[in-house]
């Protein structure tokens, strides 16, 4: 795992040096470009030449936003666990600080775009996961204010109802941190009805029985991962409010509709993982260990799967570590559970969940988790690791960051 820190920490500063300098030269040249003079006559050879300039010029543009948000808003919010990676922690603070100069320079010359919105959504998200809670609730308010001063057309669109989505979320979890479950549960039920919506407008058609499922398209995809997501949410949400059986009857929901999928992208699973150790989380504080054991062994058993399915560094980085937070509670759960089945002599259990787990997991049971690989080559299993010896009485970790 310590290669995991090296790898963030050298993309991460070169991203933040490296990317803003490349789209101000870039801007520069296609300034330049703009301001060449058209010719006197029309030349049918120099329009072509120009509408194929143009389209070189849009190309251009998407590739760099699109390497833009690779550098900043996917590997930022990747990399801000304080207990396990306190130095690329501090890197990503220092990266916060280049992103909030950034903001301060497009504020300065009134640029109020979606480039500033969705800067100003990271800028809250990243203070979110470092555990600046109140200063976060403060970055979240601000980038709703600049969402809202966004065209209607942008915010109707596919990517400007996933942002409010994540707005709403993201503001409902600084709440949550700061123990104002009342607070935050309005904020969690609309970031739900909206991801519920999203995903109903491309919700697929009931597989006939015995059909293959069909692999998700993207649309859809980001749809299910979202909806999971806002239920896990809304779940905890309703775990903290002391409505713990609400709590599970909305994680149960999300379960499924995972399992009316059957088949998941690799950021569906993961989303599915982090709902799975919820509801076992929840199970597990209020007794039930057995189905606790069961629903912990099968997250762990799907970050197996995905890990070994995948080249991508982020999904393995996920999978890795959601799987070294599930092990260490699922042994303890294990032995405790065989403990008292030996003390006690019980008669045998069918539903019990007592082998023990450790290693190369065995394939995944749950019907509704047939992973899709992404098209690069299948990844070689993980290498094997000595797992952490169990903590003593102590359940599956809990945590209030959103993921």
């Amino acid at each position: 795992m310590r290669s995991f820190p090296l790898v963030f920490k050298c993309t991460l500063r070169n991203a933040a040096l490296g990317i803003l300098s490349t789209l101000c030269l870039s801007a520069c040249h296609d300034s330049e470009q703009d301001s060449t003079p058209a010719s006197a006559q029309p030349d049918p050879a120099a329009e072509k030449a120009a509408a194929e300039a143009e389209e070189a010029a849009a190309r251009r543009e998407q590739a760099r936003e699109d390497l833009y948000h690779e550098a900043l808003y996917v590997l930022a919010s990747k990399t801000t666990d304080i207990t396990l990676y306190p130095a690329l922690n501090a890197e990503v603070k220092i990266l916060l600080e280049k992103m909030e100069a950034y903001y301060s320079a497009l504020e300065q010359t009134n640029e109020s775009g979606v480039e500033r919105a969705n800067l100003s959504q990271l800028i809250a998200k990243t203070t979110l996961d470092l555990g600046a809670f109140a200063k976060a609730e403060e970055l979240y308010k601000r980038a709703m204010n600049d969402y809202t001063a966004l065209p209607e057309e942008y915010r109707s669109s596919a990517e400007g109802t996933r942002a409010y989505n994540e707005l709403e979320s993201g503001i409902g979890s600084c709440l949550l941190a700061q123990n104002k479950a009342s607070d935050a549960l309005p904020h969690y039920e609309k970031a739900l009805d909206i991801a519920q919506s999203t995903y109903n407008a491309c919700a697929p058609a009931e597989t006939p029985e015995g059909a293959p499922a069909e692999s998700p398209s993207p649309e859809l995809s980001r749809a299910a991962r979202d909806l999971i997501d806002s239920l896990r949410c809304l779940g905890d949400c309703q775990r903290y409010a002391d409505d713990p059986e609400e709590a599970r009857s909305t994680y149960l929901k999300g379960q499924e509709l995972a399992q009316k999928l059957k088949t998941l992208t690799p950021e569906m699973a993961i989303s599915y993982v982090k709902l799975l150790t919820a509801l076992g989380n929840l199970d597990n504080s209020y007794g039930r260990s057995k189905e606790a054991c069961a629903e912990w062994v099968l997250a762990a058993r799907i970050c197996q799967q995905v890990n070994a399915a995948n080249e991508r560094l982020d999904v393995k980085f996920d999978t890795k570590r959601c799987f070294d937070a599930l092990l260490p509670a699922i042994q303890a759960v294990q032995a405790s559970l065989q403990a008292k089945e030996q003390a006690q002599e019980p008669a045998p259990d069918n539903n019990a969940v007592t082998e023990p787990l450790s290693g190369p997991l065995p394939p995944v049971e749950d019907p509704a988790v047939q992973v899709t690989p992404d098209p690069t080559p299948a990844a070689k299993a993980a290498p094997k690791t000595k797992p952490s010896p169990p903590p003593a009485n102590k359940s599956a970790k809990k945590t209030r960051k959103r993921k």
